[in-house]
């Protein structure tokens, strides 16, 4: 009994030593997108908490909400692998420089594919999908309904949200209450239909906590909603066929070390 005893507390002494080496390369490799660009990385900072907020909404286990709330904070790594002459350009892009940014998602699935930690693979298929939408009008593989995994539909909602509310080059920020009235009934470019509606009705349930989340991460000058529809991106452009820029050797070397 004492060796079956010891044995155990070994086994639970490994799971941790795991869990722990897992969430130190989620947050160092999410450190390396935040050096590329700030902005984003106010972003990814709070894509985590959003995530946690609606699985716990949806009633998933503790677990689950708990791992999400770190894997989602991975979603952009793959911005890494874009030039900086796209990804930090300070005006609009282009319809070609658009479609390169799209491969963030297969970039960042690339880098974080292979692992035999849970959070990492969760971290990897939100890489890839968490630009897919509902309807099936998302990228970069057009996924529909429940072909996209649970947790890039979270994520999905979340990121639209917060990138309403975040100022770019090619956009204004957008108070809470526009951003919610966007996302229930639409506009030029958000549509309902782009998300989960169980989880979209969750979001609208607790969206409160999300205008929160965000003001406790400081506040974006704001624009009229007017003047923001006029500013809002290019539609998008056919996926990026070509190399995704000088970044891409890192991506790799990455890659080869999870």
């Amino acid at each position: 009994m004492e060796k079956e005893s010891a044995a155990n507390v070994v086994v639970g002494q490994a799971n941790e030593r795991q869990k722990k080496m897992s969430i130190e390369i989620i947050e160092r490799l999410a450190a390396a997108a935040q050096v590329r660009d700030e902005e984003t990385g106010g972003h990814i900072n709070r894509i985590g908490a959003y995530a946690g907020m609606i699985a716990r909404g949806l009633g998933l286990p503790e677990d689950y909400a708990e791992m999400i709330t770190l894997a989602a904070t991975m979603h952009d790594i793959g911005k890494i692998g874009i030039p900086d002459s796209i990804l930090l350009k300070p005006t609009r892009l282009t319809s070609q420089e658009f479609g390169i940014i799209k491969t963030h998602t297969v970039i960042g699935e690339r880098i974080l594919s292979g692992s035999s930690y849970p959070l990492l693979q969760m971290a990897a298929s939100i890489a890839l999908t968490h630009h897919e939408r509902w309807d099936g009008s998302g990228y970069p593989h057009g996924l529909a309904g429940e072909q996209i995994p649970l947790a890039g539909r979270i994520v999905m909602m979340a990121d639209q949200y917060d990138a309403l509310r975040s100022r770019r080059a090619y956009k204004p920020a957008l108070d809470h209450a526009t951003t919610c009235a966007i996302l229930s009934r639409g506009d030029a470019v958000t549509r309902p239909e782009h998300f989960d509606p169980r989880i979209l009705k969750t979001f609208l349930e607790i969206e409160p906590s999300f205008a929160e989340t965000f003001t406790a991460q400081g506040k974006q000058e704001l624009t009229p909603p007017r003047k923001a529809a006029a500013l809002r991106a290019p539609a998008p452009a056919p996926l990026y066929r070509g190399r995704p820029g000088r970044f891409a050797a890192l991506t790799i070397y990455l890659s080869s070390q999870l």
